[in-house]
């Protein structure tokens, strides 16, 4: 049994270290750690040179390719990688200890032989130094996943965040390659495995500190049923209809274009009233 993590590094020198010693630390350690770099030009390599000379199971992946960014570096790693279990790690977290072991357990538990199966877990919100924000980023935006691992409403409104998550190599095989529509590959690979009806499982416990700071790509948000937050909500109206066009986008494509805008608002609005 092969298990492979994938990180994707640019310019990360402000944190890497401590994300690669959350690794090391893992109760669960036959995994090889693979990573690919965007063309840093700080001292990211220096810092994984560093940590390969201390450990044996850390692969630097070479790729003529630049500027790929985070989905398609995670993808080019996935296609490029062979394993029976692949997990995504961002180079800005901290892993605790039991991410792993964990993980892999519930994923082998849930998945059934030639089936996609996938599983993801709850983080732990902190800011740049790891103090707690948010114990649960379930809780701080309002993420139900009793609800979003039902096709229905996962096609407006994304659980599977990508460093949480382990996927199996039939997962893999189904998320390649991934539709020129597709924001992320966290997204596109919990729909396309939805779609195909795979296995999938979450563990309510977070694995994570999943660090907020001025650089990152995509982040946490708190959800509330405040006056506040839904006036915000009109005042940016104009980017929040764009990025439900670009949800919707994607999700057709994960389930084969069967998907109407009618029923993507309609399980979109029915998610913002269970949630």
């Amino acid at each position: 049994m092969k298990l492979a993590i994938l990180l994707a590094t640019y310019n990360s020198a402000r944190y890497l270290a401590e994300l690669l010693d959350s690794l090391e630390n893992q109760t669960y350690r036959d995994f090889t750690l693979y990573i690919r770099d965007d063309g840093s030009t700080d001292s990211t390599m220096q810092i994984v040179a560093q940590y390969q000379t201390l450990h044996n199971n850390i692969v630097v992946m070479r790729d003529p390719t630049t500027a790929r960014r985070a989905m398609g570096s995670f993808l080019w790693m996935a296609e490029h990688v062979e394993a029976d279990y692949y997990m995504f790690c961002d180079h800005d977290d901290v892993w605790l200890p039991r991410k792993v072991e964990l993980s892999l357990s519930k994923i082998r538990d849930i998945e059934h032989p030639n089936r996609p199966a996938l599983v993801c877990t709850d983080l732990m919100v902190v800011d740049s130094n790891l103090n707690p924000i948010a114990q649960s980023l379930w809780g701080y935006m309002k993420l139900r996943p009793e609800l979003l691992t039902d096709i229905k409403y996962a096609v407006s409104c994304n659980l599977f965040t990508g460093c949480t998550m382990i996927i199996n190599r039939a997962a893999r095989d189904i998320s390649l390659p991934a539709s020129p529509q597709a924001v992320m590959h966290d997204s596109w690979i919990g729909l396309r495995v939805l779609a195909a009806k795979g296995d999938i499982g979450w563990i309510s416990e977070p694995q994570i500190l999943y660090r907020q700071h001025s650089d990152n790509l995509f982040g946490a948000h708190r959800v509330s049923c405040s006056r506040g937050y839904y006036l915000h909500k009109l005042r940016t109206a104009k980017s929040v209809v764009a990025t439900y066009r670009q949800n919707f986008r994607t999700a057709k494509d994960a389930v084969g274009g069967q998907l109407s805008p009618l029923s993507f608002l309609f399980y979109r609005i029915l998610y913002l009233i269970k949630r």
